[in-house]
């Protein structure tokens, strides 16, 4: 994947975050085909979306295909910097993705690789922050592993580090 930017939302995004219950439908659709180039194309450019919304700090967008019980969990190393270990649904998800934009100047995820492995996802790249307060750059890899349920992701691990990711997927890099 190539990191792309836009900077509002796109006409499906609109259309998604004002009719949900459609979304969900034809998320569940997509998920349904067999495997196939359009459900490639589609799964990437659900994917490739919800970034672009995730950088621009659109967040009812980005976390558009949660399920409202999502469970996410993050790093053991992000507890030293006082963020929480997990969250239990989509709406505490957004929230915690709320107070870490207001701790962080500038953050950006640079994808460059997705990989499709039956009901879960695993979107590569590379996670780039800069300190509100101090100005530090921080460039880390960054893995966020994703798992459906009927088209929405129901689960979601982070992970700051490629080999424990693909280990967690029970892939070899």
């Amino acid at each position: 994947m190539t990191p792309t930017a836009h900077g509002r939302r796109r006409p499906e995004e609109r259309l998604a975050l004002r009719f949900p219950r459609i979304y969900n439908s034809v998320s569940r659709a997509i998920w349904g085909l067999p495997t196939s180039r359009l459900r490639r194309a589609l799964i990437r450019r659900l994917v490739r979306t919800s970034w672009e919304a995730f950088n621009r700090g659109d967040l009812d967008a980005a976390f558009l295909p949660y399920h409202p019980d999502c469970q996410s969990t993050f790093p053991p190393g992000m507890a030293t910097i006082g963020l929480e270990p997990g969250t239990y649904d989509r709406d505490e998800r957004v929230r915690f993705q709320q107070r870490v934009i207001d701790e962080w100047d500038e953050m950006q995820f640079e994808p460059s690789e997705l990989i499709e492995i039956g009901d879960r996802l695993l979107s590569i790249g590379h996670m780039r922050l800069r300190g509100l307060s101090s100005g530090v750059p921080v460039d880390t890899e960054w893995v966020a592993m994703v798992t459906t349920l009927d088209g929405l992701v129901i689960r979601e691990e982070i992970f700051t580090d490629h080999t424990k990711a693909f280990e967690a997927a029970g892939l070899s890099e």
